[in-house]
């Protein structure tokens, strides 16, 4: 199964202390914006999350690398 660039992605996160109605609300939110369908919602979900592991990888110093290999 491949991917396309067409499928959706929610960047947005909930905060880890949000009330479980404010989680329903952005599930809802990320169902609607995927046109109800759960499968694209998940799929935008994980390009997301893939995403942002990416750019946080991009962003940590090759010296604090090396440094937590060492422990």
């Amino acid at each position: 199964m491949t991917l396309s660039e067409s499928e959706p992605t929610m960047t947005r996160a909930a905060p880890a202390h949000a009330p479980a109605d404010q989680h329903s609300a952005l599930v809802a939110e990320v169902l609607a914006a995927a046109g109800g369908d759960a499968r694209k919602a998940i799929i935008g979900l994980v390009l997301g999350q893939r995403q942002l592991e990416t750019e946080a990888a991009g962003a940590i110093s090759a010296g604090y690398v090396r440094r937590e290999l060492r422990r």
